[in-house]
């Protein structure tokens, strides 16, 4: 039972999360006004939205008829009778009550824009996949997935930890933001023809793969570009940028010939991406 509620979480996405908190932590540290218990409460508020997402999107996507058995990507525990609809109705409740009470606490330190976008990112966390104008279902969730799990959160956690804004990390967190898209791309290429049938409209569905494969190549290639721009440069910073290109071009070739379930393979290696994106960033950066 216990192993049905960690696939439910999919805690292969944390990294999404994870990576913009990291990435701001390891910026603030310097400050002289960085909080370390900030910095675990910001990361357990994120870690509570992420799961309770993923909790709704196992929910509303049965609900709505999207999670069958012709699904190429992972099992769904509500869709697969491990967990009823109405248990993982109520874990989903119970995460977003998490991650408004850790909020709750950063919201007293950073004000009423904190509470904005700690109020956005459970809205979206709801209606990505539930109502009728789920963001899912129509289109457009990669713009919030690069938003919030980009430049908000990285800016927004900077602030809370060092208690300034530096709107100079919009170039960064936009790096992550992207390869975040990128994930979502090859999520929603994967499912075209599972979508295509119960009329959820990603834009895999509406502009087709040789879209998804233009727009996974400027997702996993901008990144490296910003993250040049902002750094020094030096040999150490080429060699490094290089590496990226070169892990760039085998997944964007590997995406190019992706077929069923070797999507799945590839997502993760696009998260393996993305950490070490972030790993080179706060390398870079430091």
């Amino acid at each position: 039972m216990i192993s049905h509620w960690f696939y439910a979480a999919r805690l292969k996405t944390l990294p999404v999360c994870f990576c913009p908190v990291i990435l701001a932590i390891s910026l603030a540290m310097n400050s002289p006004l960085f909080r370390p218990m900030t910095a675990a409460v910001i990361l357990c508020c994120v870690f509570c939205i992420q799961v309770g997402t993923n909790f709704a999107n196992d929910y509303f996507d049965f609900v709505k008829g999207a999670d069958t058995d012709e699904r190429v990507g992972p099992k769904r525990m509500t869709q697969s009778g491990r967990i009823s609809p109405n248990v993982m109705k109520q874990a989903t409740v119970i995460m977003f009550l998490l991650a408004a009470f850790f909020g709750g606490y950063l919201v007293y330190l950073g004000g009423w824009f904190i509470f904005s976008i700690g109020l956005l990112s459970i809205f979206f966390g709801i209606i990505y996949t539930a109502g009728p104008f789920a963001l899912a279902y129509i289109g457009g969730a990669e713009l919030i997935a690069f938003l919030f799990f980009g430049p908000i959160s990285v800016i927004g956690s900077y602030y809370l930890l060092a208690s300034t804004w530096n709107f100079d990390l919009i170039y960064i967190g936009s790096g992550l933001g992207l390869i975040t898209t990128g994930l979502l791309v090859v999520n929603n290429t994967r499912d075209i023809d599972t979508d295509r049938k119960v009329n959820k409209k990603t834009w895999a569905v509406r502009f087709g793969p040789v879209f998804s494969y233009v727009e996974y190549i400027l997702c996993l290639y901008s990144p490296i570009i910003l993250l040049d721009f902002i750094t020094e440069n030096s040999l150490e910073q080429m060699v490094v940028l290089l590496f990226l290109v070169v892990i760039a071009m085998l997944l964007t070739k590997r995406f190019g010939k992706a077929q069923g379930e070797s999507y799945n393979h590839l997502l993760a290696l696009t998260s393996a991406y993305l950490i070490l994106y972030t790993i080179i960033a706060i390398y870079l950066l430091a």
